[in-house]
Order: structure tokens, then sequence, then C-alpha cells
């Protein structure tokens, strides 16, 4: 990770404002929520306010070997993505491998915008949101019709994420 900085008076956040924005996230939009954090990653406070708002909140370090991680995958229902707010403010397109590991079991992903959004196909399957609002209206678009984001979620992947189609495409780059 990173410290927060201010360049140019922009703020360069961590994760940590971006969650206190989604603190609320689970009672507004009336579904579950659960983060898998280890206990110093975040401030106590934020855990406590997190916990308030309705997410469940498990140790990490249970998801430590690699059967337990595709487990947490299979029992959850779909990922949301926070980003570090350097990302969300940069507009840097980035977005998570482990999107891309749900994605990849037929899970939904519902990820914070960072320009990914405007070089892939979103809406379906990869939800991108801005904001609580913009979180909440994406969990519930989802829930609406789960199996349609499931299917969409992982034809993604077997259309975008790929290793045929993604190493061919880097090796071509490579090679010119």
């Amino acid at each position: 990770g990173y410290r927060d900085l201010c360049y140019r008076g922009v703020q360069y956040g961590s994760k940590h404002a971006e969650f206190e924005r989604l603190a609320a996230l689970p009672l507004r939009a009336s579904l579950p929520f659960q983060i898998a954090v280890r206990p110093d990653a975040f401030p106590r406070s934020l855990i406590d306010d997190m916990r308030q708002g309705g997410w469940r909140i498990s140790d990490a370090a249970r998801l430590s070997d690699l059967d337990a991680y595709q487990q947490f995958i299979a029992c959850s229902g779909a990922e949301i993505c926070v980003a570090k707010g350097a990302y969300v403010h940069s507009h840097s397109g980035w977005l998570s491998d482990r999107s891309g590991h749900y994605l990849a079991s037929g899970k939904p992903v519902l990820a914070q915008a960072t320009g990914f959004e405007e070089v892939l196909p979103v809406g379906e399957g990869l939800i991108p949101f801005e904001g609580i609002d913009g979180a909440i209206a994406g969990a519930q678009a989802i829930a609406s019709d789960y199996p349609k984001h499931c299917r969409a979620a992982r034809d993604f992947a077997e259309k975008h994420l790929a290793a045929p189609r993604v190493m061919a495409g880097l090796i071509k780059k490579a090679c010119a």
C-alpha cells in the first residue's frame, strides 16, 4: 500500500476513504456484504463503522491458501471491488485481478469506476459504480437478475480474460 497524498490539490488516497464512503452500503442496499480484511489493514474506527453499516467482517488470514480463497469466491454471490482513491481520481483504468477471479468463476463484479468502463463492455456481469448511490443501484441490479449476471460474468471472462486472448495480444505488442 501507500500513504494518502495530495498532488496539485487532488487527494490520492488509499482504500480507507473509499470504504468510509461505503460504510452504510449493506443497510442502504438491503443486501448482505462481507469483507475479508487483515485486522491491521483498516483503522479500528472504520471497521466499527462498517460493522454498524451492516458489513460482515472476516479475517483475511483464513484465506491464506488457494483452497480457502477459491472456496470463499465459490460461496460469494458477487464481488464488490473498491478501488484505492488514487485509481479512482486518476481514472487509471485499474480493475482488480481478484475481479478476474470472480468473473472467471461466474460471479458478477460490482466495481468502483476507474476508467475501465470506457474500454471494456459493462452493464451485465461487470457493473461499474460511482459513489454509494451507484453502488446501491448496481448491487440491486445484480440481485434483480442474478442468473443473467452470472452468465454474463463468465462470458466476459472467456471473451476478455482468457489466457490465449490476453497472451496473444501481449506477445504481438512485445514483438512489434
